[in-house]
């Protein structure tokens, strides 16, 4: 059973869009997530969705306020100098903007792309929004 996860946080820099070897289009990107006074989370994720993947590249740039919907997965490989590299990812299933946040567009938050798995809008209210606070 995938370990489910939902962040809310900024983007750390504009989604970067990528195409498999079979010709189809994915995004990744790194979600910042303050969990305290003076700690960031930093969460790399990854979209294989088209309709998300083009989410992605039409309304989020770095800065951008979101919560990320998605699983768990280990991701590892081997770097340049032949070192192995273990690390955990968010494979994405839903992305929607934070309330109040405001798109590449200028809309308002509550807008996005979520999936029908997403929380994000019931979740909305649990979560203390400490993201501002993440400088850049």
């Amino acid at each position: 059973m995938p370990s489910n996860i939902t962040v809310l946080g900024r983007l750390t820099d504009d989604p970067e869009i990528r195409q498999t070897k079979a010709g189809k289009d994915l995004a990744s990107f790194s979600v910042a997530d303050n969990y305290g006074k003076d700690k960031v989370l930093y969460h790399n994720c990854v979209v294989f969705d088209d309709r998300l993947t083009n989410f992605a590249k039409e309304h989020l740039n770095k800065g951008s306020n979101i919560f990320v919907n998605g699983r768990l997965e280990d991701d590892s490989f081997q770097n340049k100098e032949g070192v192995n590299i273990k690390r955990v990812k968010i494979v994405v299933n839903g992305i929607d903007f934070a309330p109040g946040a405001k798109s590449q567009d200028g809309n308002s938050g509550g807008g996005g792309s979520n999936s029908q798995q997403s929380p994000a809008k019931s979740d909305s209210a649990d979560f203390k929004n400490e993201s501002d606070e993440i400088p850049f």
